[in-house]
């Protein structure tokens, strides 16, 4: 059960993809970095919905997680993303103010797309490198 009170349990078919997820980039990441917090992994449809997910959410097909850490801000761990090789479809720094957070998404298809965006005052924008100022 989540904190939305309703059910949220894994499909089988959803259990290979967070597996895959974790493999490839959640534990790469953590040995990078250190500690890693899941703060939404898989979401069943009433949870996505619940919530306000999108109806598009890879969270539902077990291919998202959002992720925190106790050692490096959301900035430092969005920047270790983009510096590496790791099967990234899409990956979303969000800023402060929208709940300061990195959101991940494995491809499911290779090479992986590497989609690199910051989510600020409700827009997305695609990042490229450079500074970021938050």
């Amino acid at each position: 059960v989540t904190n939305t009170g309703l059910p949220n349990t894994i499909p089988s078919e959803q259990k290979a993809w967070i597996i895959a997820l974790v493999q490839e980039i959640l534990q790469p990441l953590r040995d990078i970095i250190g500690s890693i917090t899941i703060t939404s992994g898989y979401r069943s449809t009433e949870v996505n919905t619940r919530i306000g997910g999108s109806p598009y959410s890879q969270h539902m097909l077990g291919q998202a997680s959002d992720i925190i850490s106790s050692t490096k801000s959301p900035k430092e761990i969005f920047l270790t993303l983009y510096n590496s090789n790791f099967p990234i479809k899409q990956c979303i720094l969000y800023a402060p103010i929208e709940g300061n957070f990195v959101h991940v998404s494995i491809d499911p298809k290779r090479p992986a797309k590497r989609e690199f965006l910051i989510m600020e005052s409700g827009v997305f924008t695609p990042y490229n490198g450079g500074e970021i100022i938050l």
